[in-house]
């Protein structure tokens, strides 16, 4: 279990980021603030095994002295200051950029895990994100949605993802990553009770699902390059020894996006609740072809 105050300080970071989707400064500063809170959650919900918090909390120490994470002056609690927060969400969410549904549902759980750090400036803060995407058009879907349920969707954001790291196999690539945390944020939403703002976001999700899999044929085309597969197909981020057996240092995680914390909190939950056991075992065996930086 890591302890409180890397809870608050992923929030603090996430509110202070002001990420745009530009990949600018503060859109690292944002991956970052949401890289704290995931190792949080993953911890919290029991998803890794205990003997991973010595090297994750290694990695994520290399921050805490960072500006970005430092604490926020006090203030009173203003739980009245969500409404505000949710109705501008609820225009924003239609977006296909995923990281406007990411950290403002990663937002959302810490504030509905701790009310008390529902304040007017992280409040602002997380309002500078939504308002920062563009809603988009969202397609339309030719069938109702089927109502929500956690192994369904787990299933489908697994299988999604199978197919899109699939079409990109042999490029260091996000794509396929984000469907894992894109898909994880609308679950969030719906256990937090936001399940409107969710249904907002899946349609958007649907197609970004379905572009991907189009691979460099489709839209999502941008790569840094292309990489040799890893030797194992065997990883698993709910165990410990993928953790214990990282040889880059703290520095070189802090330079980077954590986006190794970001994509094993979304694939450890997801698997949880997964009721597709052979689609689950594939989605294993692709996990090694996710970007890490």
């Amino acid at each position: 279990m890591l302890p409180e105050h890397y809870l608050t300080a992923g929030l603090d970071a996430l509110a202070r980021s002001h990420p745009t989707p530009d990949a600018g400064k503060g859109f690292g500063d944002g991956h970052r603030g949401a890289a704290m809170l995931s190792a949080w959650f993953m911890f919290e919900d029991g998803l890794i095994d205990a003997r991973a918090e010595a090297p994750i909390r290694k990695l994520a120490d290399h921050w805490l002295g960072w500006p970005l994470f430092a604490p926020m002056p006090p203030e009173p609690a203003a739980p009245h200051e969500l409404d505000r927060l949710l109705a501008a969400l609820s225009r924003s969410m239609v977006t296909y950029q995923s990281h406007g549904v990411i950290f403002p549902s990663l937002a959302l759980r810490a504030f509905k895990q701790r009310p008390d750090l529902i304040t007017p400036s992280r409040i602002a803060g997380i309002l500078r994100i939504a308002e920062a995407y563009t809603p988009t058009e969202p397609p339309a879907e030719p069938l109702p949605p089927p109502p929500y349920a956690a192994g369904p969707f787990a299933d489908e954001v697994l299988a999604g993802f199978v197919v899109s790291a699939t079409a990109y196999r042999g490029f260091f690539q996000g794509y396929s990553g984000h469907i894992l945390t894109h898909g994880q944020a609308i679950h969030d939403l719906h256990a937090c009770g936001h399940g409107n703002l969710a249904r907002k976001a899946e349609p958007a999700f649907r197609a970004y699902i379905a572009d991907c899999a189009l691979g460099l044929k489709g839209p999502n085309n941008v790569l840094n390059f292309a990489v040799a597969e890893s030797p194992t197909k065997s990883i698993r981020p709910d165990h410990a020894d993928l953790w214990l057996s990282l040889t880059w240092s703290g520095a070189d995680f802090a330079k980077g996006l954590g986006h190794i914390l970001k994509y094993a909190y979304a694939f450890t939950s997801l698997s949880r609740h997964a009721t597709d056991a052979a689609g689950l075992a594939r989605a294993r065996e692709m996990y090694f072809v996710t970007a890490w930086g």
